[in-house]
């Protein structure tokens, strides 16, 4: 198993899509420092550092997004032109495969998000200069991030079941970021046509539960929630795709 992820990461770095996605991503972050300076400029009522500091913690849902680009590097263009009946045939089980590739993807994900941090402060401290606040605010942005990366790591395995259900890559773009975009529009229109009882089920979203963690203090209650809401989506949707893997016919 080891070997394989080594293998994942190994294809994935030789691959000018990673470094390219990683860039971009890189650059957008970079750029939104840009206009935050700029727009600082017009708006000099506002402290530089507390908008900084807002855009920064709104940031926390964007790797809910971010990630399918991962998921399509490691699992889903191999699904899609059937090469994963190579990996099969020498012999690797399938529940293997799976794991393999959902800690590949993290792990590539991870990187990817150290890189782009460095250059995102690193730009920020250029930028808008060293002090105490913008310190403060990086650490809890960082402090935050680590209560948010079981959410994440659910988020992959989400992603990594709908990749092998559904081969189509543009579909499967479409149906990951329909689920994470309108399933809360979808809970507020039950609760006002049918029942408020489905307001209940919000509590349940990992959106929602990221954005309770960027916008208030971090609690015990908060951290507990979010690292049992991470492992039980991880472990729920990584069973349904090794249970589906298993039976799915390989060509």
């Amino acid at each position: 198993m080891i070997n394989y992820i080594k293998a994942e990461l190994y294809r994935s770095f030789n691959r000018v899509s990673f470094w390219a996605y990683t860039a971009f991503i890189a650059i957008l972050a970079i750029l939104s420092n840009v206009v935050i300076l700029n727009v600082h400029g017009h708006i000099p009522t506002d402290s530089i550092n507390s908008m900084f500091g807002g855009l920064l913690m709104e940031t926390l849902t964007i790797p809910v997004f971010y990630v399918v680009g991962f998921i399509d590097i490691i699992t889903s263009e191999e699904n899609k032109n059937e090469t994963l009946r190579n990996v099969v045939v020498f012999g690797v089980t399938r529940s293997k495969i799976i794991l393999s590739k959902l800690v590949a993807t993290f792990i590539l994900a991870f990187i990817a998000e150290i890189i782009t941090l460095i250059l995102y402060f690193g730009s920020s401290f250029i930028l808008f200069g060293v002090n105490n606040e913008l310190l403060t605010t990086i650490i809890s942005f960082c402090q935050k991030s680590l209560v948010a990366t079981p959410l994440w790591i659910a988020v992959i395995s989400i992603g990594t079941c709908l990749t092998i259900i559904i081969k189509n890559n543009t579909i499967f773009a479409f149906v990951y970021t329909g689920i994470f975009i309108f399933t809360d529009k979808i809970i507020k229109l039950l609760s006002f046509f049918v029942s408020n009882n489905f307001n209940n089920l919000e509590n349940f979203l990992i959106t929602k539960k990221i954005n309770e963690i960027s916008a208030g203090p971090l609690t015990s209650g908060t951290i507990i929630s979010s690292v049992l809401m991470g492992v039980i989506y991880t472990l729920v949707f990584t069973t349904i795709t090794i249970l589906y893997f298993e039976k799915k016919e390989v060509k």
